[in-house]
């Protein structure tokens, strides 16, 4: 068995490689494939459906079977989806009025966004997944205890919110994301995951959660 302080050094180096091959993807060899390639629904398939998988759901997946008696949720419990659905469902009502109310206000009505591409689909149908995997079920499932929950949920948060930063950089909004007070609705989002993750012991629930808000905001404008 691994001792405590141990798992924290895997955490650790798993976090330095995990950000770093992230980052190298998101400012350097994305933004080269999806010049050459031009096709959107290409580059999404190959970014999101097989690239992202291959770095954040696949090697998150093997550390929770590797690592297992760390975790507070057992990989084969938190993947079970028959889980109380009732408490949650006022929260995706919510990101659909939060979606519609911005354009409603501003244009009177609302309809699909301008930015809005069918091919989008791909990436929001592989969004909650690999994301989810990373930061509920292996990271906040391997550093959470009965003691330390929310130290662990906010720590988690702040590790969610560092993970947006090279497409922040990227798309030259790093600085407005906090001047505008953008990167609190991350925290915030990833308190809520995390939350309905420990709740429900289910690694579906966030999935569900967190695929609703990027639906919401993403096709409705």
């Amino acid at each position: 068995m691994i001792k405590p302080n141990k798992l924290t050094g895997i955490l650790i180096i798993y976090c330095i490689i995990f950000y770093a091959i992230w980052a190298v993807w998101e400012l350097c060899l994305n933004p080269q494939m999806t010049e050459h390639l031009q096709n959107p629904w290409l580059s999404n398939l190959l970014g999101d459906g097989i690239v992202k998988n291959l770095v954040w759901t696949l090697p998150a997946f093997l550390l929770m079977g590797k690592y297992a008696e760390h975790l507070q949720i057992p990989r084969k419990e938190m993947c079970r989806m028959k889980v109380n659905w009732l408490p949650w469902i006022p929260w995706l009502l919510l990101f659909f009025v939060y979606a519609a109310a911005n354009p409603l206000l501003m244009n009177g009505h609302i309809g699909i966004a301008k930015d809005f591409h069918p091919s989008d689909f791909v990436w929001l149908a592989v969004v909650g997944i690999t994301e989810e995997s990373v930061f509920r079920g292996w990271l906040l499932n391997a550093t959470i205890g009965k003691n330390n929950q929310w130290k662990a949920i906010l720590l988690n948060a702040l590790a969610f919110l560092a993970i947006h930063f090279p497409i922040w950089i990227h798309n030259g909004i790093f600085v407005s994301a906090f001047t505008s007070l953008g990167f609190v609705q991350i925290i915030a989002l990833s308190i809520l995951f995390s939350w309905s993750f420990v709740k429900t012991r289910s690694i579906a629930v966030p999935i569900i959660l967190h695929v609703a808000y990027d639906l919401a905001v993403t096709v409705i404008g």
